[in-house]
C-alpha cells in the first residue's frame, strides 16, 4: 500500500469531513439501533429483526439490491430457522469463513422454498453488515467494489477478484493497516468523536470510521484534486444548510501561521495579488494610486484581506484575492478572519477570483464577489468556497 497516498487521502478526508459525515452518519445510527433492538429471544422475532435493521439504509437496500427485505420476509416465513441462522453466524468461537458460507448456504436453501427464482441476496456484503452491526469492535462494513477501488487507488498489492474466498479477510487486514494511520491524526479523531451523540454508536474501536474513510476514498475523494501550486482545490458540494455562528475575531495585522488554511504565501497567490494591485492602480485617479497598499505583506496575515484599495469616490475597498491556474469553479479556502472581515465590511469587501492564471504573461481572467461570503462557505472551521455559474456574471481579463 502506498502510504504517501494514504496520508494524502486522510488529509482530504479531514478537510471534507463535514460533507462526508452528513451523508454517512447513518451508519453509526444503524449500529446504535441494531444494538438497542437486537434480541434473538424476542417472542416476535420477525418484528424485532425489522426494527433492528430499520436504520441500515443503503447498507442493505440500493437499486436492485435488497437483502434487508429478503431476510425480513424469510423471518416471517420461518422465524425459528432465521433465528438459529443468526445465532450460528454470531458464534465467535467458530471460523469466520465457515460461518459466512454456512449462513449463506442455509439462507439459499430456505429461499429456494420461499422464492425459487431469487438467489444471492445474502452475499458477503450483507453478511458483513450483520456481523458489523452485532460486533462493530471486530468487523467493518464491506463492499466488493469499494474494496477493489480502494486497493487500486492506494496501489495495494492485493487485487480483489469476484468470488474470491479471501476477499473479506483481506479487507479486514487492510482495515487494520488503514486504522493504524487514522489513529495518528488527532484532528480526525477529535472530529470523529465530536459527531457522535445520543443517536450514534460510540465507535471507540474506529472500525466504522475506518470503513467510512475507505468508502470515501473509493467514492468521494481524489488525490489529484489535492493542493497544487498553492491552490486548495478540493471537490466539494455547497452546503445550503450552513449557518454562520458568531465568532469573536480580532482583526489585527500580525504574522501568524494559520494551520490547515489555504491562505499561505505561495507563489501563485503572490502573483495574483500583484496582478490585482496593478489592476487597481491602473483604474484609480493619480491622487489615490499611491495609497493602494499590499496589506497582507506590509502588515501581515490576520487582517482578513490582502489589499487595501479605493473606489472611484475614495471609499475603502478591502480586497481578498484567490488565484488558481485552473478553472474558475474550483473550490478553495477562506480563513475565519477573511469571512469575518467580509461580514463586518460587507459594503466594502471584495473577493477577486483569479483563474486561468498565465504566470509567464502575468495575466488572468477574473470576476468579483462583493460583500458577505457566508452563503459561499461550506465548512465552519476551514471555509471552503464554491461558486455556481450564476455567480460568474461578469468575467474580465487582467
Amino acid at each position: 500500500m502506498n502510504r504517501l497516498l494514504l496520508n494524502q487521502y486522510i488529509d482530504l478526508y479531514v478537510d471534507d469531513f463535514k460533507r462526508i459525515n452528513k451523508m454517512e452518519i447513518y451508519k453509526w445510527r444503524a449500529v446504535k439501533q441494531f444494538r438497542k433492538a437486537w434480541n434473538p429471544d424476542d417472542e416476535n422475532f420477525p418484528k424485532m429483526l425489522e426494527n433492528a435493521l430499520s436504520k441500515t439504509g443503503n447498507l442493505m437496500a440500493s437499486g436492485n439490491y435488497f437483502p434487508r427485505r429478503i431476510i425480513i420476509d424469510l423471518a416471517n416465513f420461518d422465524p425459528d430457522f432465521i433465528k438459529n441462522s443468526f445465532k450460528r453466524l454470531y458464534d465467535e468461537e467458530q471460523d469466520l469463513f465457515y460461518r459466512i458460507e454456512n449462513f449463506q448456504d442455509q439462507i439459499e436453501k430456505l429461499l429456494s422454498s420461499y422464492k425459487p427464482d431469487w438467489k444471492g441476496f445474502q452475499d458477503d456484503r450483507a453478511v458483513m453488515v450483520y456481523l458489523t452491526l452485532r460486533f462493530p469492535n471486530i468487523y467493518s462494513f464491506y463492499k466488493f467494489k469499494m474494496f477493489k477501488d480502494f486497493c487500486r487507488k492506494l496501489e495495494h498489492e492485493y487485487d480483489p477478484k469476484p468470488g474470491k474466498k479471501e476477499n473479506v479477510t483481506q479487507f479486514l487486514h487492510v482495515c487494520k493497516l488503514v486504522k493504524a494511520e487514522l489513529e495518528k491524526n488527532g484532528e480526525l479523531i477529535n472530529k470523529h468523536f465530536g459527531r457522535l451523540g445520543d443517536e450514534e454508536y460510540i465507535d471507540r474501536s474506529l472500525n466504522i470510521l475506518t470503513q467510512d474513510f475507505i468508502y470515501a476514498v473509493a467514492n468521494h475523494l481524489d488525490a489529484e484534486d489535492q493542493r497544487q501550486n498553492g491552490d486548495s482545490t478540493y471537490l466539494t458540494l455547497k452546503n445550503p444548510d450552513f449557518k454562520q455562528e458568531k465568532v469573536d475575531v480580532q482583526l489585527e495585522g500580525k504574522h501568524v501561521n494559520f494551520a490547515s488554511i489555504q491562505k499561505k504565501r505561495t507563489h501563485v497567490g503572490k502573483i495574483g495579488e500583484e496582478i490585482v494591485i496593478k489592476y487597481e492602480m491602473k483604474n484609480l485617479p493619480k491622487s489615490l494610486k499611491d495609497k493602494v497598499t499590499h496589506a497582507s505583506v506590509e502588515e501581515g496575515d490576520g487582517l482578513g484581506y490582502d489589499i487595501l484599495s479605493y473606489d472611484e469616490n475614495g471609499k475603502d475597498k478591502y480586497i481578498e484575492v484567490k488565484t488558481t491556474t485552473g478553472d474558475w469553479f474550483k473550490p478553495f479556502y477562506a480563513t475565519q478572519h477573511e469571512l469575518e472581515r467580509s461580514i463586518q465590511e460587507r459594503d466594502s469587501f471584495y473577493l477577486y477570483r483569479l483563474f486561468n492564471l498565465d504566470e509567464e504573461e502575468q495575466k488572468a481572467d477574473f470576476f468579483i464577489i462583493r460583500g458577505d461570503l457566508t452563503e459561499y462557505c461550506t465548512d465552519p472551521t476551514e471555509y471552503k468556497i464554491e461558486f455556481t455559474p450564476s455567480d460568474k456574471t461578469q468575467v474580465h481579463s487582467i
